[in-house]
């Protein structure tokens, strides 16, 4: 889907950039034929070095989108070449495994099946230190004892 949507984004910037040059083109004729003596010489005139700008700028802002999505496309890759060693990292901080993306951006069958046991296991977890926290508290609490140490 990602590849399918790059895609169709390089298409649009490359007619933006044809389209920007066509009318710059477009723009040149109509002022060489204004300088040929047609009946309506200025504007002719007026509208070739309108269309000239308006093809120029089209064309300059292409070429900027087309580096701008080049830088983009450079820092992803540069990100996706860290996502494993971060991944074995958070792995290793919170003890949960990492789970595999399908090409369609789906999780695997089975990684689904192990995250859900394991946020399930660790929500019980989470649950019983933050009950004992709780009693731990209040037990403190009543006997006037600083909650902060």
């Amino acid at each position: 889907l990602a590849a399918k949507q790059t895609a169709e984004k390089i298409k649009i910037i490359l007619n933006a950039k044809d389209f920007g040059t066509a009318t710059a083109g477009i723009g040149h004729e109509l002022i060489n034929h204004a300088n040929k003596g047609w009946t309506l010489d200025i504007i002719s005139f007026m509208l070739g070095q309108y269309a000239v700008a308006t093809g120029n700028h089209t064309a300059s802002n292409a070429d900027k989108t087309e580096e701008l999505k080049n830088e983009a496309s450079q820092t992803n890759k540069a990100n996706e070449s860290q996502v494993n060693s971060l991944k074995n990292e958070v792995q290793n901080v919170t003890g949960v495994e990492g789970f595999s993306i399908t090409a369609d951006g789906e999780q695997e069958a089975e990684d689904k099946e192990t995250i859900e046991k394991q946020t399930a296991a660790a929500t019980e977890t989470d649950k019983a230190a933050s009950a004992s926290l709780d009693q731990v508290l209040m037990a403190k609490i009543r006997k006037g004892q600083d909650v902060e140490a």
